[in-house]
Protein backbone atom coordinates (compact mmCIF):
# COMPACT_ATOMS: atom_id res chain seq x y z
CA UNK A 1 0.00 0.00 0.00
CA UNK A 2 1.22 3.44 -0.81
CA UNK A 3 -0.21 6.99 -0.20
CA UNK A 4 1.04 9.68 -3.17
CA UNK A 5 1.95 12.64 -1.59
CA UNK A 6 3.35 14.34 -5.07
CA UNK A 7 7.31 13.37 -4.14
CA UNK A 8 9.22 10.45 -4.36
CA UNK A 9 10.44 10.70 -0.88
CA UNK A 10 7.37 11.15 0.43
CA UNK A 11 5.82 7.63 -1.17
CA UNK A 12 8.55 6.20 0.02
CA UNK A 13 8.35 7.13 3.90
CA UNK A 14 4.79 6.02 4.03
CA UNK A 15 5.25 3.11 2.16
CA UNK A 16 7.70 2.22 4.85
CA UNK A 17 5.56 3.11 7.33
CA UNK A 18 2.42 1.23 6.68
CA UNK A 19 4.80 -1.80 5.89
CA UNK A 20 5.82 -1.15 9.05
CA UNK A 21 2.09 -1.72 10.56
CA UNK A 22 1.62 -4.72 8.14
CA UNK A 23 -0.58 -6.08 11.03
CA UNK A 24 -3.02 -2.55 11.84
CA UNK A 25 -3.81 -2.01 8.28
CA UNK A 26 -4.79 -5.55 7.31
CA UNK A 27 -6.95 -5.05 10.80
CA UNK A 28 -8.31 -1.74 9.30
CA UNK A 29 -9.03 -2.99 6.10
CA UNK A 30 -11.19 -5.92 7.30
CA UNK A 31 -12.97 -3.27 10.03
CA UNK A 32 -14.05 -1.31 6.75
CA UNK A 33 -15.13 -4.13 4.54
CA UNK A 34 -17.33 -5.13 7.75
CA UNK A 35 -18.47 -2.06 8.11
CA UNK A 36 -19.25 -2.06 4.50
CA UNK A 37 -21.33 -5.15 4.83
CA UNK A 38 -23.41 -3.75 7.58
CA UNK A 39 -24.00 -0.33 5.80
CA UNK A 40 -25.16 -2.39 3.12
CA UNK A 41 -27.45 -4.53 4.68
CA UNK A 42 -28.48 -1.56 6.99
CA UNK A 43 -29.52 -0.01 3.48
CA UNK A 44 -32.24 -2.84 2.12
CA UNK A 45 -33.07 -3.66 5.87
CA UNK A 46 -36.42 -3.27 6.57
CA UNK A 47 -37.67 -2.09 10.04
CA UNK A 48 -33.74 -3.43 10.85
CA UNK A 49 -34.11 -6.74 8.85
CA UNK A 50 -33.65 -7.11 5.14
CA UNK A 51 -35.42 -10.33 5.60
CA UNK A 52 -38.53 -9.02 7.32
CA UNK A 53 -39.19 -7.55 4.09
CA UNK A 54 -40.63 -10.35 2.72
CA UNK A 55 -43.08 -10.44 5.57
CA UNK A 56 -46.74 -9.54 5.02
CA UNK A 57 -47.49 -6.25 6.72
CA UNK A 58 -50.57 -8.10 8.54
CA UNK A 59 -47.72 -10.55 10.26
CA UNK A 60 -45.44 -8.10 11.13
CA UNK A 61 -45.14 -7.76 15.05
CA UNK A 62 -44.54 -3.75 15.87
CA UNK A 63 -43.53 -2.83 19.31
CA UNK A 64 -46.14 -0.03 20.20
CA UNK A 65 -46.34 2.45 23.25
CA UNK A 66 -50.14 2.99 24.51
CA UNK A 67 -51.43 6.26 24.81
CA UNK A 68 -48.06 7.27 23.44
CA UNK A 69 -48.40 10.81 23.86
CA UNK A 70 -49.44 10.80 27.62
CA UNK A 71 -46.43 12.42 28.13
CA UNK A 72 -45.24 16.42 29.68
CA UNK A 73 -48.67 16.87 30.73
CA UNK A 74 -50.45 19.52 32.69
CA UNK A 75 -52.10 18.00 35.36
CA UNK A 76 -55.59 19.25 36.21
CA UNK A 77 -56.36 20.79 39.44
CA UNK A 78 -58.34 18.14 41.28
CA UNK A 79 -58.38 19.24 45.06
CA UNK A 80 -59.43 22.86 45.70
CA UNK A 81 -57.01 23.58 47.88
CA UNK A 82 -53.16 22.98 49.32
CA UNK A 83 -52.57 21.03 51.79
CA UNK A 84 -49.20 21.22 54.33
CA UNK A 85 -47.13 18.70 52.99
CA UNK A 86 -49.27 17.38 50.45
CA UNK A 87 -48.96 17.88 46.74
CA UNK A 88 -51.99 15.50 45.86
CA UNK A 89 -52.13 17.36 41.88
CA UNK A 90 -48.16 16.73 41.16
CA UNK A 91 -49.02 12.88 42.39
CA UNK A 92 -51.85 12.76 39.65
CA UNK A 93 -49.12 12.43 37.06
CA UNK A 94 -48.75 9.32 38.47
CA UNK A 95 -51.69 7.93 37.09
CA UNK A 96 -52.10 10.77 34.41
CA UNK A 97 -48.67 10.26 32.50
CA UNK A 98 -48.20 6.74 30.75
CA UNK A 99 -44.36 7.64 29.35
CA UNK A 100 -41.33 9.43 30.42
CA UNK A 101 -40.07 9.73 27.21
CA UNK A 102 -41.12 11.87 24.32
CA UNK A 103 -42.27 10.81 20.60
CA UNK A 104 -38.55 11.25 18.98
CA UNK A 105 -37.26 9.19 22.07
CA UNK A 106 -39.91 6.93 22.07
CA UNK A 107 -38.76 6.29 17.81
CA UNK A 108 -35.03 5.80 18.96
CA UNK A 109 -35.50 3.49 21.75
CA UNK A 110 -37.50 0.99 18.61
CA UNK A 111 -40.76 1.97 19.18
CA UNK A 112 -42.66 1.81 15.81
CA UNK A 113 -46.28 1.95 16.53
CA UNK A 114 -48.11 4.45 18.22
CA UNK A 115 -51.43 4.75 20.32
CA UNK A 116 -52.61 8.12 20.35
CA UNK A 117 -55.64 9.82 22.98
CA UNK A 118 -56.23 13.08 20.98
CA UNK A 119 -58.32 16.60 22.71
CA UNK A 120 -59.27 19.64 21.58
CA UNK A 121 -60.19 23.02 23.52
CA UNK A 122 -62.64 25.15 23.31
CA UNK A 123 -60.50 28.28 23.49
CA UNK A 124 -57.99 26.78 20.71
CA UNK A 125 -60.39 25.49 18.05
CA UNK A 126 -59.57 23.50 15.41
CA UNK A 127 -56.04 22.65 17.64
CA UNK A 128 -55.28 18.79 18.77
CA UNK A 129 -53.58 18.36 21.40
CA UNK A 130 -52.34 14.74 23.32
CA UNK A 131 -54.14 14.08 26.39
CA UNK A 132 -55.27 11.46 28.83
CA UNK A 133 -58.01 10.59 31.28
CA UNK A 134 -60.99 12.28 32.70
CA UNK A 135 -61.23 15.30 32.73
CA UNK A 136 -58.34 15.48 30.37
CA UNK A 137 -54.70 15.86 30.90
CA UNK A 138 -53.43 17.99 28.05
CA UNK A 139 -49.75 18.07 26.41
CA UNK A 140 -48.55 19.66 23.41
CA UNK A 141 -50.28 20.35 20.03
CA UNK A 142 -50.54 17.21 18.23
CA UNK A 143 -49.32 19.30 14.94
CA UNK A 144 -45.71 19.61 16.64
CA UNK A 145 -45.26 15.53 17.39
CA UNK A 146 -46.23 14.99 13.52
CA UNK A 147 -43.50 17.24 12.75
CA UNK A 148 -41.33 15.57 14.93
CA UNK A 149 -42.57 12.03 13.25
CA UNK A 150 -41.65 13.57 9.29
CA UNK A 151 -38.02 14.69 10.46
CA UNK A 152 -37.26 10.86 12.02
CA UNK A 153 -38.58 9.55 9.22
CA UNK A 154 -36.81 11.37 6.55
CA UNK A 155 -33.38 10.58 8.89
CA UNK A 156 -34.39 6.64 9.08
CA UNK A 157 -35.56 6.22 5.42
CA UNK A 158 -35.76 2.15 5.52
CA UNK A 159 -38.58 2.51 8.93
CA UNK A 160 -42.04 2.18 9.09
CA UNK A 161 -44.53 3.27 11.78
CA UNK A 162 -48.22 3.01 12.71
CA UNK A 163 -50.70 5.38 13.93
CA UNK A 164 -54.10 4.65 15.38
CA UNK A 165 -56.73 6.62 17.10
CA UNK A 166 -57.38 5.72 20.92
CA UNK A 167 -59.88 8.14 23.05
CA UNK A 168 -60.50 11.04 20.67
CA UNK A 169 -62.12 13.56 22.65
CA UNK A 170 -62.54 16.10 19.57
CA UNK A 171 -66.38 16.82 19.19
CA UNK A 172 -68.39 15.61 16.11
CA UNK A 173 -67.21 13.82 13.44
CA UNK A 174 -63.88 12.25 15.07
CA UNK A 175 -63.75 9.42 12.13
CA UNK A 176 -63.42 12.26 9.10
CA UNK A 177 -60.97 14.68 11.86
CA UNK A 178 -58.82 12.06 12.09
CA UNK A 179 -58.56 11.37 8.47
CA UNK A 180 -57.97 14.59 7.74
CA UNK A 181 -55.28 15.29 10.14
CA UNK A 182 -52.91 12.36 9.22
CA UNK A 183 -53.69 12.76 5.10
CA UNK A 184 -53.23 16.66 5.42
CA UNK A 185 -49.61 15.62 7.04
CA UNK A 186 -48.34 12.91 5.20
CA UNK A 187 -51.05 12.15 2.22
CA UNK A 188 -50.37 13.22 -1.16
CA UNK A 189 -53.26 15.91 -2.18
CA UNK A 190 -54.53 15.70 1.36
CA UNK A 191 -55.45 12.29 1.60
CA UNK A 192 -53.61 9.16 2.77
CA UNK A 193 -53.63 5.84 0.10
CA UNK A 194 -56.68 3.61 1.06
CA UNK A 195 -55.78 0.34 1.49
CA UNK A 196 -58.29 -2.64 2.23
CA UNK A 197 -58.51 -6.48 1.73
CA UNK A 198 -58.77 -6.30 -1.95
CA UNK A 199 -55.86 -3.48 -2.37
CA UNK A 200 -53.28 -5.03 -4.91
CA UNK A 201 -49.61 -3.35 -4.01
CA UNK A 202 -48.24 -3.95 -7.65
CA UNK A 203 -49.74 -0.71 -8.62
CA UNK A 204 -47.82 0.93 -6.68
CA UNK A 205 -45.61 3.75 -7.27
CA UNK A 206 -43.04 5.45 -4.56
CA UNK A 207 -43.62 8.36 -3.44
CA UNK A 208 -40.81 11.60 -3.20
CA UNK A 209 -41.36 12.11 0.68
CA UNK A 210 -42.81 9.69 3.44
CA UNK A 211 -46.84 9.25 2.81
CA UNK A 212 -49.56 7.38 4.60
CA UNK A 213 -51.89 4.73 3.73
CA UNK A 214 -55.19 4.34 5.40
CA UNK A 215 -55.93 1.02 6.69
CA UNK A 216 -59.42 -0.08 6.30
CA UNK A 217 -60.25 -3.89 7.14
CA UNK A 218 -57.79 -6.36 7.21
CA UNK A 219 -54.74 -5.57 4.46
CA UNK A 220 -54.49 -8.30 1.77
CA UNK A 221 -51.51 -10.41 2.49
CA UNK A 222 -49.92 -9.46 -0.99
CA UNK A 223 -48.83 -5.63 0.81
CA UNK A 224 -45.52 -6.76 2.03
CA UNK A 225 -43.12 -4.40 4.47
CA UNK A 226 -40.97 -4.13 1.47
CA UNK A 227 -43.51 -2.56 -0.39
CA UNK A 228 -44.29 -0.01 1.34
CA UNK A 229 -40.60 0.61 2.17
CA UNK A 230 -39.97 0.50 -1.47
CA UNK A 231 -42.96 3.07 -2.72
CA UNK A 232 -42.25 5.41 0.53
CA UNK A 233 -45.90 4.63 1.91
CA UNK A 234 -43.90 4.34 5.47
CA UNK A 235 -46.99 6.01 7.61
CA UNK A 236 -49.57 3.24 8.07
CA UNK A 237 -52.27 5.15 9.35
CA UNK A 238 -55.47 2.88 11.08
CA UNK A 239 -58.69 4.28 10.37
CA UNK A 240 -61.54 5.33 13.20
CA UNK A 241 -63.20 2.00 13.10
CA UNK A 242 -60.00 0.08 13.16
CA UNK A 243 -61.54 -2.39 16.16
CA UNK A 244 -63.62 -4.19 13.58
CA UNK A 245 -60.04 -5.75 12.00
CA UNK A 246 -58.16 -5.95 15.13
CA UNK A 247 -58.67 -7.70 18.44
CA UNK A 248 -57.51 -5.65 21.12
CA UNK A 249 -56.96 -7.83 24.15
CA UNK A 250 -57.88 -4.99 26.72
CA UNK A 251 -60.52 -6.63 29.06
CA UNK A 252 -62.53 -4.08 31.45
CA UNK A 253 -62.31 -7.21 33.17
CA UNK A 254 -58.94 -8.12 33.65
CA UNK A 255 -57.05 -5.50 33.07
CA UNK A 256 -57.62 -3.00 36.04
CA UNK A 257 -55.79 -3.84 38.90
CA UNK A 258 -54.54 -6.53 37.03
CA UNK A 259 -51.22 -9.00 37.75
CA UNK A 260 -48.75 -10.11 35.50
CA UNK A 261 -49.80 -13.50 36.18
CA UNK A 262 -53.57 -12.47 35.22
CA UNK A 263 -52.56 -10.91 32.08
CA UNK A 264 -50.37 -13.54 31.42
CA UNK A 265 -52.81 -16.18 31.91
CA UNK A 266 -55.72 -14.33 30.02
CA UNK A 267 -53.14 -13.82 26.61
CA UNK A 268 -52.69 -18.07 27.18
CA UNK A 269 -56.52 -17.94 26.51
CA UNK A 270 -55.99 -16.88 22.73
CA UNK A 271 -52.85 -19.14 22.32
CA UNK A 272 -55.03 -22.03 23.19
CA UNK A 273 -57.95 -21.03 21.34
CA UNK A 274 -60.42 -20.02 24.51
CA UNK A 275 -61.05 -16.45 23.80
CA UNK A 276 -62.77 -15.69 20.48
CA UNK A 277 -60.78 -13.77 17.59
CA UNK A 278 -62.46 -12.68 14.32
CA UNK A 279 -61.49 -14.42 11.09
CA UNK A 280 -60.40 -11.57 9.00
CA UNK A 281 -58.59 -10.11 12.43
CA UNK A 282 -55.26 -9.47 13.76
CA UNK A 283 -54.30 -9.25 17.54
CA UNK A 284 -52.98 -6.67 19.88
CA UNK A 285 -51.90 -7.45 22.84
CA UNK A 286 -51.97 -4.47 25.66
CA UNK A 287 -49.23 -5.18 28.34
CA UNK A 288 -51.05 -2.51 30.70
CA UNK A 289 -52.84 -2.14 33.64
CA UNK A 290 -56.06 0.31 34.59
CA UNK A 291 -54.96 3.09 37.12
CA UNK A 292 -57.83 4.24 39.50
CA UNK A 293 -57.98 7.58 39.73
CA UNK A 294 -59.40 8.36 43.31
CA UNK A 295 -62.46 10.71 44.07
CA UNK A 296 -61.77 13.92 45.98
CA UNK A 297 -65.10 14.19 46.69
CA UNK A 298 -64.60 13.63 50.89
CA UNK A 299 -61.61 15.42 50.88
CA UNK A 300 -63.52 18.55 49.44
CA UNK A 301 -65.90 18.51 51.89
CA UNK A 302 -63.43 18.52 54.56
CA UNK A 303 -63.81 22.06 56.81
CA UNK A 304 -60.64 22.46 58.35
CA UNK A 305 -57.08 21.46 57.76
CA UNK A 306 -56.64 18.00 59.92
CA UNK A 307 -59.48 16.78 57.90
CA UNK A 308 -57.99 17.48 54.45
CA UNK A 309 -54.14 16.43 55.64
CA UNK A 310 -55.94 13.26 56.87
CA UNK A 311 -57.77 12.51 53.31
CA UNK A 312 -54.66 13.88 51.81
CA UNK A 313 -53.18 11.13 52.77
CA UNK A 314 -55.49 8.56 52.03
CA UNK A 315 -55.35 9.59 48.58
CA UNK A 316 -51.74 10.03 47.88
CA UNK A 317 -51.81 6.32 48.93
CA UNK A 318 -54.38 5.31 46.75
CA UNK A 319 -52.41 7.05 44.17
CA UNK A 320 -49.27 5.04 44.65
CA UNK A 321 -50.87 1.76 44.60
CA UNK A 322 -52.11 2.52 41.16
CA UNK A 323 -49.81 4.61 39.75
CA UNK A 324 -49.05 3.94 35.88
CA UNK A 325 -45.00 3.47 36.24
CA UNK A 326 -45.27 0.81 39.40
CA UNK A 327 -47.85 -1.30 37.48
CA UNK A 328 -45.90 -0.83 34.33
CA UNK A 329 -42.52 -1.50 36.12
CA UNK A 330 -44.06 -5.39 36.96
CA UNK A 331 -45.37 -5.97 33.95
CA UNK A 332 -42.51 -5.07 31.69
CA UNK A 333 -40.26 -6.93 33.78
CA UNK A 334 -42.47 -10.34 33.48
CA UNK A 335 -43.46 -10.48 30.54
CA UNK A 336 -41.69 -7.93 28.02
CA UNK A 337 -38.11 -9.13 28.89
CA UNK A 338 -35.35 -7.87 26.72
CA UNK A 339 -32.68 -9.58 25.06
CA UNK A 340 -30.02 -10.07 28.28
CA UNK A 341 -32.61 -12.29 29.67
CA UNK A 342 -32.13 -15.93 29.99
CA UNK A 343 -34.35 -18.76 27.96
CA UNK A 344 -36.02 -19.83 30.65
CA UNK A 345 -39.72 -20.36 28.59
CA UNK A 346 -40.54 -23.91 26.73
CA UNK A 347 -42.85 -24.11 24.19
CA UNK A 348 -44.62 -27.04 23.25
CA UNK A 349 -42.19 -28.11 20.51
CA UNK A 350 -39.54 -30.89 20.40
CA UNK A 351 -35.99 -30.73 18.99
CA UNK A 352 -34.90 -34.06 18.29
CA UNK A 353 -31.92 -32.85 16.33
CA UNK A 354 -30.37 -31.02 19.28
CA UNK A 355 -28.85 -32.99 21.79
CA UNK A 356 -30.26 -30.44 24.28
CA UNK A 357 -33.32 -29.65 22.80
CA UNK A 358 -35.25 -26.07 22.16
CA UNK A 359 -33.19 -23.30 23.19
CA UNK A 360 -36.05 -21.85 24.67
CA UNK A 361 -37.79 -18.58 25.05
CA UNK A 362 -36.82 -15.03 26.81
CA UNK A 363 -40.26 -13.87 27.25
CA UNK A 364 -43.50 -15.97 27.74
CA UNK A 365 -45.12 -14.09 25.68
CA UNK A 366 -43.06 -15.66 23.16
CA UNK A 367 -44.92 -19.34 24.09
CA UNK A 368 -48.23 -17.81 23.39
CA UNK A 369 -46.61 -16.04 19.93
CA UNK A 370 -45.87 -20.02 18.80
CA UNK A 371 -49.37 -20.57 19.87
CA UNK A 372 -51.19 -18.23 18.14
CA UNK A 373 -49.04 -19.46 14.60
CA UNK A 374 -49.86 -22.71 14.76
CA UNK A 375 -53.54 -21.35 15.21
CA UNK A 376 -53.25 -19.35 11.91
CA UNK A 377 -53.60 -16.02 13.93
CA UNK A 378 -51.13 -12.80 13.77
CA UNK A 379 -49.84 -10.67 16.39
CA UNK A 380 -49.71 -7.70 14.91
CA UNK A 381 -48.62 -5.23 18.07
CA UNK A 382 -47.60 -5.49 21.62
CA UNK A 383 -48.18 -2.15 22.94
CA UNK A 384 -47.12 -1.14 26.75
CA UNK A 385 -46.67 1.89 28.71
CA UNK A 386 -42.99 3.12 30.23
CA UNK A 387 -40.78 1.28 27.59
CA UNK A 388 -37.15 0.63 28.85
CA UNK A 389 -37.74 0.08 32.42
CA UNK A 390 -38.14 -3.39 34.38
CA UNK A 391 -35.33 -4.77 32.63
CA UNK A 392 -37.20 -5.09 29.47
CA UNK A 393 -37.38 -3.72 25.66
CA UNK A 394 -40.60 -4.18 24.13
CA UNK A 395 -38.46 -3.49 20.92
CA UNK A 396 -36.63 -6.95 21.17
CA UNK A 397 -39.36 -8.83 22.03
CA UNK A 398 -40.88 -7.86 19.05
CA UNK A 399 -38.23 -8.57 16.99
CA UNK A 400 -37.57 -11.97 18.30
CA UNK A 401 -41.52 -12.27 17.30
CA UNK A 402 -41.09 -11.24 14.05
CA UNK A 403 -37.75 -13.90 13.21
CA UNK A 404 -40.48 -16.61 14.72
CA UNK A 405 -42.45 -15.66 12.47
CA UNK A 406 -40.19 -15.93 9.56
CA UNK A 407 -38.99 -19.25 10.67
CA UNK A 408 -42.93 -20.47 10.74
CA UNK A 409 -43.31 -19.22 6.93
CA UNK A 410 -40.34 -20.83 5.89
CA UNK A 411 -40.67 -23.95 8.27
CA UNK A 412 -37.10 -24.14 10.19
CA UNK A 413 -36.87 -25.20 13.52
CA UNK A 414 -36.64 -23.25 16.13
CA UNK A 415 -33.13 -22.45 17.66
CA UNK A 416 -31.82 -25.33 20.03
CA UNK A 417 -29.81 -25.20 22.87
CA UNK A 418 -25.69 -25.80 23.06
CA UNK A 419 -24.53 -28.68 24.61
CA UNK A 420 -23.41 -27.09 27.52
CA UNK A 421 -26.95 -25.87 28.52
CA UNK A 422 -28.01 -29.23 29.33
CA UNK A 423 -24.81 -30.95 30.67
CA UNK A 424 -23.64 -28.24 32.83
CA UNK A 425 -25.07 -29.21 36.13
CA UNK A 426 -23.47 -33.15 35.58
CA UNK A 427 -20.31 -31.62 34.73
CA UNK A 428 -20.18 -29.35 37.38
CA UNK A 429 -21.44 -32.34 39.85
CA UNK A 430 -18.37 -34.95 38.27
CA UNK A 431 -15.71 -31.68 38.65
CA UNK A 432 -16.97 -30.60 41.92
CA UNK A 433 -15.81 -33.40 44.65
CA UNK A 434 -12.20 -33.69 43.07
CA UNK A 435 -11.75 -30.27 42.55
CA UNK A 436 -13.04 -29.73 46.17
CA UNK A 437 -10.65 -32.59 47.98
CA UNK A 438 -7.81 -30.39 45.84
CA UNK A 439 -8.57 -27.00 46.88
CA UNK A 440 -8.89 -28.32 50.87
CA UNK A 441 -5.04 -30.46 50.36
CA UNK A 442 -4.23 -27.28 48.83
CA UNK A 443 -5.34 -24.90 51.82
CA UNK A 444 -4.22 -28.01 54.29
CA UNK A 445 -0.70 -27.25 52.82
CA UNK A 446 -0.69 -23.61 53.02
CA UNK A 447 -1.69 -23.33 56.80
CA UNK A 448 1.02 -26.26 57.37
CA UNK A 449 3.31 -24.08 55.98
CA UNK A 450 2.16 -21.15 57.87
CA UNK A 451 2.87 -22.60 60.73
CA UNK A 452 6.34 -24.18 60.28
CA UNK A 453 6.72 -20.73 58.87
CA UNK A 454 5.77 -19.28 62.00
CA UNK A 455 7.42 -21.59 64.36
CA UNK A 456 10.67 -21.17 62.37
CA UNK A 457 10.38 -16.82 63.23
CA UNK A 458 9.56 -17.58 67.10
CA UNK A 459 12.73 -19.84 67.33
CA UNK A 460 14.27 -17.07 65.73
CA UNK A 461 13.22 -14.59 67.58
CA UNK A 462 14.25 -16.41 70.63
CA UNK A 463 17.73 -16.89 69.94
CA UNK A 464 18.22 -13.62 68.96
CA UNK A 465 17.29 -12.81 72.16
CA UNK A 466 19.27 -15.63 73.56
CA UNK A 467 22.29 -13.73 72.08
CA UNK A 468 21.68 -10.31 72.54
CA UNK A 469 21.36 -10.98 76.76
CA UNK A 470 24.76 -13.01 76.53
CA UNK A 471 26.34 -9.77 74.39
CA UNK A 472 25.51 -7.58 77.19
CA UNK A 473 26.06 -10.14 80.24
CA UNK A 474 29.92 -10.35 78.63
CA UNK A 475 30.23 -6.44 78.62
CA UNK A 476 29.13 -6.55 82.63
CA UNK A 477 31.26 -9.51 83.15
CA UNK A 478 28.35 -11.26 85.10
CA UNK A 479 25.44 -13.46 83.54
CA UNK A 480 22.55 -10.95 83.43
CA UNK A 481 23.70 -8.54 86.05
CA UNK A 482 23.58 -5.41 83.61
CA UNK A 483 19.98 -4.65 84.70
CA UNK A 484 21.00 -3.75 87.85
CA UNK A 485 23.61 -1.26 87.46
CA UNK A 486 26.35 -3.09 89.32
CA UNK A 487 28.06 -6.43 88.86
CA UNK A 488 26.17 -7.86 91.97
CA UNK A 489 25.75 -9.06 95.63
CA UNK A 490 26.39 -12.13 97.66
CA UNK A 491 23.18 -14.48 97.23
CA UNK A 492 22.02 -12.47 93.75
CA UNK A 493 24.82 -12.82 91.41
CA UNK A 494 27.01 -15.41 90.22
CA UNK A 495 30.50 -14.08 89.25
CA UNK A 496 32.15 -14.37 85.69
CA UNK A 497 35.69 -13.95 86.77
CA UNK A 498 37.51 -16.26 89.04
CA UNK A 499 38.10 -14.33 92.10
CA UNK A 500 37.12 -11.14 93.43
CA UNK A 501 38.34 -9.55 96.46
CA UNK A 502 37.07 -6.85 98.73
CA UNK A 503 39.69 -5.24 101.24
CA UNK A 504 38.11 -4.22 104.69
CA UNK A 505 40.82 -2.73 106.81
CA UNK A 506 41.08 -3.23 110.52
CA UNK A 507 37.88 -5.39 110.30
CA UNK A 508 37.38 -8.91 111.95
CA UNK A 509 35.60 -11.85 110.21
CA UNK A 510 32.46 -12.55 111.54
CA UNK A 511 29.43 -14.07 110.43
CA UNK A 512 26.16 -13.48 112.00
CA UNK A 513 25.00 -16.70 114.10
CA UNK A 514 21.38 -16.76 112.40
CA UNK A 515 23.12 -17.44 109.40
CA UNK A 516 25.11 -19.96 109.95
CA UNK A 517 22.55 -22.71 109.40
CA UNK A 518 23.80 -26.23 108.17
CA UNK A 519 21.41 -25.99 105.07
CA UNK A 520 23.40 -23.02 103.62
CA UNK A 521 26.44 -22.78 102.05
CA UNK A 522 28.97 -20.20 100.75
CA UNK A 523 30.19 -20.29 96.62
CA UNK A 524 31.84 -18.17 95.11
CA UNK A 525 33.13 -14.55 96.02
CA UNK A 526 31.99 -11.32 96.97
CA UNK A 527 32.70 -8.32 94.80
CA UNK A 528 35.81 -6.39 94.92
CA UNK A 529 33.94 -3.24 96.23
CA UNK A 530 30.57 -2.55 97.37
CA UNK A 531 28.69 -0.85 95.02
CA UNK A 532 27.89 2.60 95.43
CA UNK A 533 25.41 4.31 97.70
CA UNK A 534 25.36 0.95 99.70
CA UNK A 535 26.33 1.25 103.35
CA UNK A 536 27.70 -1.86 105.09
CA UNK A 537 27.60 -2.26 109.19
CA UNK A 538 31.06 -2.17 110.90
CA UNK A 539 30.59 -5.76 111.98
CA UNK A 540 29.38 -6.92 108.60
CA UNK A 541 33.08 -7.52 107.75
CA UNK A 542 35.38 -6.27 109.75
CA UNK A 543 39.29 -7.71 109.38
CA UNK A 544 38.18 -9.70 106.57
CA UNK A 545 41.19 -10.48 104.68
CA UNK A 546 39.52 -13.76 102.42
CA UNK A 547 36.69 -13.81 100.15
CA UNK A 548 32.80 -14.28 101.35
CA UNK A 549 30.99 -17.06 99.55
CA UNK A 550 27.60 -16.95 97.94
CA UNK A 551 24.64 -18.85 99.80
CA UNK A 552 21.89 -20.99 98.68
CA UNK A 553 19.84 -23.82 99.76
CA UNK A 554 21.40 -27.08 99.45
CA UNK A 555 18.33 -29.29 100.76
Amino acid sequence: MTWNTGSDSGQQEIRIQIRGFGAIAMGLEAALLVLGVSAFCTAIACNGNSAFCDLPLTQVTFAATHNAGAFSLDIPDLIDSNVPGFNVNDALKCVYENHDKNFREQLDFGIRAFNLDLCSKETEPGVLFNCHGVPPAYGKPFTNSLETFTDWLRANTREVVIMWPGNLKIGFNAASQWEALMGGHFGEAGACLKVTATTNASTWSRRDQASCILVQGRPSENITLGHLVDNNLRVVVWDFYWKEWVNNSYDPLVNPGATSQSLLADFQKYGRGEKNVLPEAVLAFNVIGAPKLPSPATFNQCKDVFCQIKEAEILVDELELSCIKTLSRRYNKDLVQDDAQPHKYQAEEMCPEYSCGCLGYISPLEVVHQDLLKLGHSLHAVAIDYPGIGRSSVADLARRMNEATLRHRLGSPEPGADWWSCHRQPVIMATAIPCSLVLLALVGCLLRRWYQRAQQREGEKKRARKEAARARMQETGFLGAAGHGYPGYPGQMQPSSPTWEMQVPQMAPTWPAHNQDSGWQLHGTVPQQIPPGVRVAPSAGAGLMQPFQKLHETE
